[in-house]
């Protein structure tokens, strides 16, 4: 048998066939400085190589505890899981007109097989049939599935039917997605605005919208108007439902320009003022409604054409000098883009 040194040499020569070496042309030197280390010291490309080897058979160093054997993991909890639905249909008798009025509220509960359940809601005027029918269609994605991944459940709830939905699907989601989140905060016996990064701020500023019960005569708006700031309300939201032809309509336009008026010298210089078009109007003829207000020191413009008339609603944006806001009836992030 050759002697450890001798055999460990000879291992150290074969690195020669290495296809990264071409040659080792000298051995330099044995280090003596380690029982266990040796080191190789040779041109090899016009550069060095120092190799530090550990004998595979050599005792673990003194000082090295036996480290014990790792202790299985602890048994994972079963995933909470969701149970039913439950929808929840509340009426709400509401002075106005149109949509405004004995309009239903639609709340979801969640209910899950730990006890907790969560409460979103869903309303959609006029349309509680089909958010009932667009629950039992989804019911059975969502039964079974863990609540807290409410990511994963929103994207087997918006991608599994292939089609992705309008505004009724995205209503029923909406409101499955609140009630998770619900449970969330409830199995963590926080508020979610916690969980979400903690409150900003414990008021925050609202205005009055439907106030005016659909009224068009400026003598019974500014009644109105009179009762809202008795109430507490310092900002003002109006529209007016009245017949409209989509294009030059200056009858309408006059109708409009007067009840703002009427609003503004009721609740005074500096309340806030916003005018809801509700996509009732042409490009041109919102325009016009536009410019017909703009002395009126108008918060916002809101939806002064239909959603989907971006070029429309760049253009009164860029002719009207008030901001304006839109969004309300789209109902994914990637509309917004």
């Amino acid at each position: 048998m050759l002697p450890r040194k001798a055999s460990l040499l000879s291992t150290l020569s074969t690195l020669s066939t290495l296809s990264t070496l071409s040659t080792l042309s000298t051995l330099s030197t044995l280090s003596t400085r380690h029982p266990h280390t040796f080191s190789l010291v040779g041109p090899v490309r016009r550069q060095k190589l120092a190799i530090f080897l550990l004998p595979i058979s050599s005792p673990p160093h003194p000082c090295a505890p036996c480290a014990p054997a790792p202790s299985p993991p602890p048994p994972r909890t079963p995933a909470m899981k969701i149970t039913r639905i439950e929808p929840l249909l509340v009426g709400a008798p509401t002075p106005g007109c149109g949509l405004l009025s004995n309009r239903n509220y639609f709340f979801i509960i969640v209910h899950t097989d730990e006890g907790i359940c969560g409460l979103g809601e869903a309303t959609l005027e006029s349309h509680d049939d089909s958010i009932l029918g667009c629950l039992s269609d989804l019911n059975d994605i969502v039964v079974g599935k863990d609540p807290t991944r409410i990511a994963n459940l929103m994207q087997a709830l918006i991608r599994q039917r292939f089609w992705k939905g309008g505004v009724v699907k995205a209503s029923a989601i909406s409101g499955i997605e609140l009630a998770c989140w619900d449970i969330i905060g409830k199995a963590a016996n926080k508020p979610v605005y916690e969980l979400l990064g903690g409150a900003c701020r414990d008021r925050i500023r609202v205005y009055a919208n439907g106030w005016t019960g659909g009224a068009t005569d400026p003598a019974v708006i500014k009644d109105k108007a009179a009762e809202a700031l008795a109430y507490g309300y310092q900002a003002f939201k109006f529209s007016l439902a009245v017949p409209t032809w989509p294009i030059r309509d200056s009858g309408v336009v006059r109708q409009i320009r007067r009840a703002a008026e009427t609003i503004r010298n009721a609740v005074g210089p500096d309340a806030p003022l916003l005018f809801d078009g509700h996509g009732r109007y042409d490009t041109q003829l919102a325009i016009q409604v536009g410019q017909a207000l703009e002395d009126l020191n108008l918060m916002f413009y809101e939806e002064p054409v239909q959603p989907e008339n971006e070029e429309g609603m760049a253009l009164v944006a860029q002719r009207v000098n008030i901001p304006i806001a839109a969004g309300e009836r789209l109902t994914r992030l990637q509309e917004f883009g």
